[in-house]
């Protein structure tokens, strides 16, 4: 079981409306709205900002052409965009309409529901249904950016395992500043595939919190009946199981949620409810 060592960004995110506000000469932010620079000043064709005792410089004109762009911008001894670019995919961070919050953009598809929702509410409201609370183990599939482990201890979980399959993810979620809350002793990042990873828990956590990726031929295994026996084992008595299933198909008349319903009662699950605001299944192991 290889365990990811969490290692937040040393240097400096910003937005495009924060890089918009550095030009402008008004009152800026910097990381995605989450901190002030101790200063910001123009210097011939650079800008200068220090931070927590350090100084970075980047030149105007790539803060001028980030303002258009639709990105998050990395400055540390150099500067760049917050993306990685492998053999079959293209992943990126991206701002969320015109908040401060950031998500991920997996070969252009958001990684989290952003229509009316910001992502790090979404994950809120999942860490709600869940029943997270003082004092409970939970395990979470998919960390992503990590939202919902950090909520999950925002709202009192003594220990949050989450697994990842993708390094380029957790990446990016380095460079994030709304992750770094995973630099935690309390949150266990384990990288590797959760279908091999999760037939070694057994009775032990209090909820879990399944969020794959949407169904494709890819993630299929995912949503199989073979996979709800092992959260299902995984579970301690009355556990609980929030699975993320989205509305796919929903348009359409295809009841996604019912067939995933339909595939819990039949390993043992208690269905509770769908959650429409969170978009998942709340269920029960009796």
């Amino acid at each position: 079981m290889e365990i990811f060592e969490f290692e937040p960004f040393k240097g400096i995110a910003l937005l495009p409306k924060e890089s918009k506000s550095i030009i402008k000469n008004e009152q800026a932010t910097i990381n995605c709205g989450r901190d002030r620079a101790d200063y910001i000043n123009k210097e011939n064709d650079k800008i200068i900002i220090k931070f927590n005792e350090k100084i970075f410089e980047i030149d105007y004109d790539v803060l001028e052409k980030h303002v258009n762009r639709r990105s998050v911008l990395l400055i540390d001894k150099d500067y760049y965009e917050a993306e990685v670019r492998s053999t079959n995919n293209y992943y990126k961070l991206v701002p969320v309409n015109d908040t401060y919050y950031t998500t991920l953009e997996i070969n252009g598809i958001h990684m989290h529901r952003i229509k009316g929702i910001t992502p790090m509410e979404d994950a809120k409201r999942k860490v709600e249904v869940a029943a997270v609370r003082k004092g409970v183990r939970v395990l979470e599939i998919g960390t992503g950016l990590g939202y919902t482990a950090i909520n999950s201890l925002k709202f009192g979980a003594r220990e949050v395992i989450t697994i990842e399959k993708d390094q380029n993810v957790l990446w990016l979620a380095e460079r994030n500043p709304w992750s770094y809350e995973l630099n935690s002793e309390k949150i266990k990042i384990i990288l590797g595939n959760a279908f091999d990873i999760i037939k070694d828990f057994n009775n032990e956590f209090d909820i879990i919190i399944h969020d794959p990726p949407r169904f494709t031929s890819n993630s299929s295994e995912l949503y199989s009946i073979e996979f709800y026996k092992y959260l299902y084992s995984a579970l301690k008595r009355n556990g609980v199981l929030f699975h993320y299933t989205g509305e796919p198909g929903r348009v359409k008349g295809k009841g996604f949620p019912l067939k995933i319903s339909g595939k819990l009662k039949d390993v043992g699950f208690e269905v509770l409810r769908y959650d429409s605001i969170a978009m998942g299944i709340k269920a029960i192991k009796k």
